[in-house]
Parts: C-alpha cells; sequence; structure tokens
C-alpha cells in the first residue's frame, strides 16, 4: 500500500492488498485473496503506529459458486485494525 503523510503524524494509505485465511476447516473457500484498501495511520512515537483499513474484496473466495445452477460470487470486504512497530 501507498502511504501518503498529511501532518506530522497523520497519513493516509491506499493501494492493493493481499490476504491469507488461516482457518483449515474453511471448507469450500479459497485461502488467498485480493483486495483494494484504503485508510488511516497515527504515528504514536517514533517506532509505534496504529491504523484502520477498509479493504473492498476483488476476489471471488468460493471454490465452487455454482449453487443449483446460479453462479454466486462471494467477497470478502473487511475493516482491519493494526498496532505496528518500525524496525
Amino acid at each position: 500500500m501507498a502511504k501518503v503523510n498529511v501532518a506530522e503524524k497523520f497519513s493516509i494509505l491506499a493501494g492493493p492488498q493481499l490476504d491469507l485465511l488461516l482457518d483449515e476447516d474453511a471448507d469450500g473457500i479459497k485461502k488467498f485473496g485480493i483486495g483494494l484498501g484504503a485508510g488511516l495511520a497515527y504515528d504514536i512515537t517514533d517506532k509505534f503506529i496504529i491504523d484502520a483499513r477498509y479493504v473492498l474484496g476483488l476476489s471471488n473466495r468460493l471454490e465452487d459458486n455454482n449453487f443449483g445452477g446460479v453462479e454466486v460470487d462471494t467477497k470478502f470486504n473487511y475493516v482491519q485494525f493494526g498496532l505496528g512497530y518500525k524496525f
């Protein structure tokens, strides 16, 4: 994702995002997905940051999307909150 600083400690995040489903019991759901994300980040200190993002899913996550002759697309849209440490 791209990061643009809009103030000394605030920045805007935007761009493509990859995700991986770690649940082993997710039968019929693809583990890998692609989405577009946008969000905000705040630098708490020089080393710690917090951020919040909304991700719009672009890829179909069902293994078999045909239900009784009707094709169904399932995409994961989600809100993500994070705490990060800068090395």
